[in-house]
């Protein structure tokens, strides 16, 4: 039976006392002594590193690490492929990674059906590392292998705490109302325009409406709702909220009519589009709520439009971490959009946005496959120069990244960010949040240089884009800060930290999850710099919000409990609670 742990290092280290002692008694009875197998779950490239730098400090120079994903061959056949480097350097113990990089879909039924050739012919320890969400795929494709495993050392934490924050996340602008029986040719191509994401012609189209003479005043209306679509569109939130500000208070003032009632309605979304790409998620909220009832009555539950608001509303909610109603809400849109049409571009919008729900609670496999539908649907509904495909595609290369598959993500990613960025120019804000994430992807596989480069372009176009107040701002200064601290850059990263802080404590309710992530990495600098009953007291602050963010048993959770036991055991200036 083998020995599993699943405890946490304190401080950040990659091994807790109890796997260091596991790893070190599994050396000590394995080397000079044939095969063994060892399994470390490995959601970084630098926890496995570390493991790697204690392993050879304990046996000396001859251990041999090799990425499988480059060694020449190894395609065709791992048996084969790891003669050539095993031979020349006469190991003590091999070290092995890259199974589950996504270059290759069989290796892990290699290990099972060669297991016998692995112990015969490479007798020496095995430290083989996989991402801890392969954990069940390899148990299930290599029962046979994985029962030679002496030692498991787990890794329950890192995938959910590098969970890429929801404020990260891409709204899709499909979900925005359509508005048929539009008369005049001018504002009817905008429409067209728009729905294409043809923004340049979009903006000819309105701004030859208004050279037209005698305009009629819901045509007018109609011009300012539309215009604040085209600047939401481009992130101009400011801009957009002024226009369909003023669009609302012209409708006050009209007389009752189908026409004026369907312009509220589509005031009403398209204010709530603002709110939600400004990062207000309370007030959109209040308002999205607000007028589903309205809505109701007036389309019944079975309209399109009615789906729409209702994807809006799942967004906002997802945003602010209510995730169980956030997925209710959005499967329930997406029933109302497979009866409009498994073609039309609103299902693959709502699909998009039941992903990013699944996504945000680590449920990377699920929202793997329900991405890869919105993609094959939105290709034949809008085609892949369409912005709305290329927040798909970088929303599916973030969920393979954090599933360990860096070989297809990484790809993924930089083409999606750069589709992005030609179709929306650089001063967008979801061509700062792909540079985000793509910045986060290549930070778990330990590219410090360039993930550091591209965060602080981040957090400077974000500045500039949404301001020192948004939370999209503070999530890139937070996943900076964290980078500097997994480097040791302490000084540097407590000011960033603070002012992320600051962002986040805003929420109502405290329910976000940055804020709890930011108190914990806080806890961490300081306890660092020998301010332990500080680190202390932030560390209860983040446990009591995870708790009630995650639930007590969550690996998170149980992650911040033993960091917190640790802090105290060394300090003597705490206090019990």
């Amino acid at each position: 039976m083998p020995v599993r742990s699943s405890l946490p290092g304190p401080d950040g280290s990659p091994l807790s006392a109890v796997d260091l002692r596991a790893l070190t008694r599994f050396l000590e009875q394995s080397v000079d002594h044939g095969f063994r197998l060892a399994i470390v779950e490995s959601a970084s490239h630098a926890r496995r590193e570390d493991i790697l730098a204690e392993v050879a400090a304990a046996i000396g120079p001859r251990l041999l690490g090799l990425a499988s994903d480059e060694l020449p061959g190894a395609e065709t056949n791992l048996w084969t492929a790891l003669q050539g480097p095993f031979s020349l350097q006469a190991p003590r113990c091999l070290a092995l990674w890259g199974l589950d990089s996504g270059a290759r879909s069989d290796w892990a039924s290699q290990l099972n059906v060669q297991r016998d050739l692995f112990v015969r012919d490479f007798a020496v320890p095995w430290l083989l590392f996989i991402h801890p969400a392969s954990r069940v795929p390899l148990l299930q494709a290599a029962p046979d292998f994985c029962d030679f495993a002496i030692l498991w050392l787990r890794d329950d934490s890192e995938p959910h705490v590098a969970v890429a924050s929801p404020d990260m996340q891409m709204q899709d602008s499909s979900l925005s109302l359509s508005s048929a029986n539009v008369e005049n040719p001018f504002l009817h191509q905008a429409q067209v325009a728009l729905d294409a994401a043809q923004f340049d012609a979009a903006r000819d189209a309105l701004s030859r409406f208004a050279l037209q003479p005698d305009q009629d005043v819901l045509d007018r209306i109609r011009h300012r709702l539309y215009s604040a679509c085209l600047e939401r569109a481009q992130g101009k939130t400011a801009l957009a909220e002024a226009l369909v500000r003023d669009a609302r208070n012209m409708l006050a003032q009209q007389p009752s009519s189908a026409e004026a009632q369907g312009l509220t309605r589509l005031a009403d979304v398209e204010l709530g589009f603002v709110l939600l790409q400004s990062g207000r998620y309370g007030e959109a909220e209040t308002l999205l709520r607000r007028a589903l009832p309205l809505f109701e009555e007036a389309l019944g539950r079975e309209h399109p439009d009615y789906a729409a608001l209702l994807n809006n509303l799942g967004s906002v909610l997802e945003r602010q971490g209510k995730y169980a109603e956030a997925e209710r809400v959005t499967r329930d849109a997406l029933l109302i959009a497979e009866k409009v049409g498994r073609e039309h571009p609103f299902y693959g919008a709502s699909l998009h946005n039941l992903a990013i729900t699944l996504a945000a609670q680590g449920r990377w496999s699920e929202a793997e496959g329900v991405l890869r539908d919105a993609l094959s649907r939105k290709e034949t509904a809008l085609g892949r120069e369409h912005p709305d495909y290329g927040r798909s595609l970088h929303a599916l290369g973030g969920v393979l990244s954090k599933q360990g598959k860096h070989a297809e993500a990484d790809p993924i990613l930089r083409a999606s960010h750069a589709a992005l960025e030609k179709t929306l120019g650089r001063e967008h804000p979801d061509v700062s949040t792909s540079l985000h994430n793509l910045a986060i992807a290549l930070k778990e596989q330990g590219k410090y240089g360039e993930a550091e480069l591209l965060l602080r372009e981040a957090v400077a176009l974000k500045q500039k884009i949404q301001g020192r107040d948004h939370r999209d701002y503070a999530s890139s200064l937070f996943e900076l800060a964290h980078m500097l601290v997994m480097q040791g850059h302490y000084t540097e990263a407590e000011p960033l930290l603070r002012e992320a802080l600051a962002i986040f404590d805003k929420v109502p309710g405290h329910s976000h999850r940055g804020l709890w992530r930011t108190l914990r990495v806080l806890a961490t600098v300081a306890a660092h710099q020998g301010r332990s009953r500080e680190g202390i007291r932030l560390l209860e602050r983040a446990l009591d919000l995870g708790q009630a963010d995650l639930g007590a048993e969550h690996p998170d959770v149980a992650h911040m409990g033993n960091q917190l036991k640790q802090l105290k055991r060394r300090s003597r200036e705490w206090r019990p609670r």
